[in-house]
């Protein structure tokens, strides 16, 4: 069997089981196309790929052209599944699910819920599920006919797209992270270690977190990323005068990650999407 991945970019929150995927016998081919490595703003995060361990086993593209990408998905058509990051999530993704009409081929979705948050923060470009439905079977439903799998991430995604009712096969399905050892080194401390891992948004709302420690106000809470909310979260710690144990870290390397992850007792990621 061969299977192909269509990707944005070169996940650290896919790689790490893609590149696994040719240690079943049953696999002989793992082909991933992705529109970069990794954009501006995930390195900002301090996303980085370089030798990712597995990767040189599979057959990696990076941006290719038109006649590139024809060729790939002409290839093996019986033989293979092609795997779509989403239908509207990307728009090489999208250009290449568009291309891929052409060929009679296996496909399936990998793909997240759709955006139905709204009304706080200001954000407003949340859409109640009627909406989403309504959009679906006027604009996607001409690519979800050619559709097999989907594989959705979290279980919100599970019942949406099984209520659409098109027959695919529906499977939960989650992101994941490279295995990492390390030594934990939570013992030297006396009271509770927490931190927060990603990006100072809106999205990941830190003040919920940093409102229920204040409660608490026992331990040490670290805030590990950046964002559009960090002034505005510096400036709720020191109103409430939490400077001496609750840090904002800024962004470091995703290799740092587990470092700061082995010295705490708790990962707390409150997020609204």
């Amino acid at each position: 069997m061969r299977l192909v991945f269509w990707q944005n970019c070169l996940s650290p929150h896919q790689l790490p089981y893609i590149v696994h995927l040719l240690d079943d016998m049953r696999v002989d081919e793992v082909v991933i196309v992705a529109g970069e490595t990794v954009s501006d703003a995930r390195k900002k995060m301090g996303w980085a790929i370089g030798m990712f361990d597995g990767l040189e086993r599979c057959k990696v593209y990076i941006a290719p052209q038109n006649g590139i990408i024809e060729s790939l998905l002409a290839l093996r058509q019986n033989e293979s599944l092609h795997f779509f990051s989403g239908i509207h999530a990307d728009a090489f993704v999208f250009k290449c699910l568009s291309i891929s009409m052409k060929f009679d081929l296996h496909r399936g979705m990998i793909t997240e819920r759709p955006n139905t948050y709204n009304f706080r923060w200001n954000i407003r470009n949340g859409k109640p599920y009627w909406m989403h439905r309504l959009r679906f079977f006027i604009q996607d439903r001409k690519y979800a006919k050619k559709m097999e799998y989907v594989f959705a991430m979290g279980m919100e995604a599970v019942y949406y797209y099984k209520s659409l009712g098109l027959g695919w096969k529906v499977y939960p399905f989650c992101y994941c992270t490279q295995t990492i050892q390390g030594k934990s080194d939570i013992s030297k401390f006396t009271a509770p270690q927490y931190v927060f891992v990603g990006s100072l948004s809106p999205w990941k709302d830190p003040f919920t977190l940093l409102r229920a420690f204040t409660t608490i106000n026992n331990g040490m809470l670290k805030f590990v990323g950046d964002g559009e909310l960090k002034e505005k979260l510096l400036q709720e710690i020191q109103k409430n005068n939490l400077q001496e144990n609750t840090h904002v870290v800024g962004s470091v390397s995703i290799n740092q990650i587990p470092d700061y992850l082995y010295s705490s007792d708790v990962l707390v990621l409150p997020s609204l999407y």
